[in-house]
């Protein structure tokens, strides 16, 4: 990945990720047979939309001041989704064994 020439740059990179996410959850959620998982993965999905519209506000807008504490956010709120993705997918997967 070479150097990033605007902050349009850092946030196409940021926004791709979130998209991904977004299809990865809908995706699980479709195929997915037990409803409890259903209900998780499709919050898990409109979490990341939510993230992807922060990102695009922030690029159409560009308010620069405030982009360090957006993506901090982010990054803290993806932490948590990987740590509730790991402790429901336990929980399920004991569950069911």
């Amino acid at each position: 990945m070479g150097k990033f020439k605007t902050i349009n740059d850092i946030l196409d990179v940021a926004i791709e990720p979130e998209q991904e996410a977004v299809e990865f959850y809908s995706a699980l959620a479709s195929n997915s047979k037990n409803s409890e998982m259903k209900v998780v993965f499709e919050q898990r999905a409109k979490e990341e939309m939510d993230h992807k519209s922060r990102l695009l506000k922030i690029k159409n807008k560009a308010p620069t001041s405030k982009l360090k504490d957006l993506l901090l956010s982010l990054a803290q709120e993806e932490s948590k989704h990987t740590l509730r993705f790991e402790i429901e997918y336990d929980d399920f997967v004991l569950r069911e064994n």
